[in-house]
């Protein structure tokens, strides 16, 4: 734990001040906003939980605190502190989530808050998680801190070198660990991921690296239809920018192959979209050649280079089919490829290992027909069954939780009955109510005799 509460102003009483309030509150004490609105100032703020903080001017506002965090978000965050530091001389080292510099720059994140602890290093026996300490999640915001679905994030700009962005890295990856094992960020306090457990302090190899820079999806599926329209809307507008991007990324592991940071065991993760149609899959199917890979794709197109993955190693296709119909299928996918989909991943079973993935939708595939459907194609190619939610709909999820587990139960209790191997996904789901995760993991690790439909 942070070893006392320091006081701090929150620079910003605009929009963003109630959700600061709320992050922080916790750890640190607010003494006050402070903003440069003559409007605001002389002002109170009523918060989320009821408290009224004062607006003060920048002047009034230093005498009560010694540090300052800034409620402004990026990009205009970066133009703020440096206004904070070259115009009203606040020195850079009271900034809590100061960037650093223009050429690497963290985001908005209590990773930043090792400027506050007494104690500098994490002990080897501490609270942490497998993501923190030895995964490399490259994306397209930088490099995250964990899976979280909002991580700290480390980003660089196309200027640095990638010695100067590895030395960096391991400056990150340390304020990570402090700050994961002094309960500082608050996405990660309560995680199911975090261990208490001697964990040593080699942060100069990783075991993982998941490759998520440049994603590009030919469907248009219900969970990610959002987030997906606005790849492809990137993608369309800034062609050029995202392909430099993803080749420098890919220029940052193949040296760190060299400083042996990505060694022999090192296994990939190839997360970015839809592999089979990225401009760039030629370079990275060659950068990861030789090594242990999950890929994940939706399996419309075929690729030789994935199956020969498959073949010459211990490589994984991991596809979320997410339905045991075509009309289901469709509905969710937004394509109707249902049987050319099924074909291809018939193949590359003959290759290798499949993990098939079935994201629980409920009155989408919450039915007989694709709990059957799905089951019965994964025993007869003796896949991996993964069972996982939509995480950008978990109260929907909460809402029909009776059908859900029904639906889980039928697919779970069939898999393990043929000899199927049965991961679950939905531990990790974020908020979900703690009563209903315990029905899930329940459901899941029953093992007991095949369930009728």
């Amino acid at each position: 734990m942070v070893n006392d509460r320091k006081k701090v102003i929150l620079y910003g009483a605009g929009r963003n001040a109630g959700s600061a309030y709320t992050l922080l509150k916790e750890y640190l004490e607010l003494v006050c906003f402070a903003d440069q609105d003559e409007d605001k100032q002389g002002t109170e703020l009523i918060m989320p939980d009821g408290r009224k903080i004062p607006v003060l001017t920048l002047v009034n506002a230093i005498e009560l605190a010694e540090f300052i965090y800034v409620t402004i978000v990026p990009p205009l965050l970066y133009k703020v502190i440096s206004d904070l530091i070259n115009i009203h001389n606040i020195e850079e080292r009271v900034i809590i989530n100061n960037p650093y510099n223009e050429k690497f720059k963290y985001s908005v994140s209590p990773v930043l808050w090792s400027k506050l602890y007494s104690e500098k290093k994490a002990p080897s026996y501490r609270k942490s998680c497998q993501q923190v300490e030895s995964q490399l999640i490259i994306g397209d915001k930088g490099i995250q801190a964990c899976c979280s679905t909002d991580p700290s994030v480390f980003s660089w700009s196309k200027d640095a070198s990638s010695q100067q962005l590895y030395n960096k890295l391991l400056g990150f990856k340390r304020e990570v660990i402090t700050a994961v094992s002094n309960d500082c960020i608050p996405y990660c306090k309560n995680c199911y991921a975090l261990k208490e457990k001697e964990w040593g302090n080699n942060i100069e190899s990783v075991e993982s690296v998941s490759i998520g820079t440049g994603s590009i999806c030919q469907f248009n599926c219900i969970y990610c239809k959002g987030i997906n329209d606005q790849t492809k809307k990137d993608w369309e507008t800034n062609i050029a920018e995202r392909i430099e991007r993803l080749n420098k990324d890919l220029d940052f592991i193949e040296y760190l192959k060299t400083v042996n940071y990505i060694h022999d065991n090192t296994e990939f993760f190839i997360v970015n979209g839809e592999i089979t149609i990225n401009p760039l899959r030629s370079r990275i199917y060659n950068i990861i050649k030789g090594y242990k890979c999950t890929f994940l794709t939706n399996a419309e197109v075929f690729s030789e280079e994935i199956a020969d993955s498959m073949s010459n190693g211990e490589s994984v296709v991991n596809v979320s089919l997410d339905a045991g119909t075509k009309e289901s299928y469709a509905t969710i996918k937004g394509k109707d490829c249902f049987n050319k989909v099924i074909s291809n991943i018939e193949e590359y079973s003959k290759r290798g290992n499949i993990i098939l993935k079935f994201i629980v939708m409920p009155g989408i595939n919450t039915n007989d027909n694709d709990a059957k459907g799905f089951i019965d194609f994964a025993i007869k190619i003796g896949a991996t069954v993964e069972i996982s939610i939509n995480f950008l709909d978990v109260q929907k999820f909460d809402r029909n939780i009776d059908i859900c587990i029904d639906t889980i139960k039928k697919i779970a209790y069939n898999a393990r009955a043929n000899g199927l191997t049965v991961i679950n996904r939905v531990e990790i789901a974020p908020n979900m109510r703690t009563e209903n995760r315990k029905r899930i993991n329940d459901a899941l690790s029953f093992k007991g005799e095949a369930h009728d439909y």
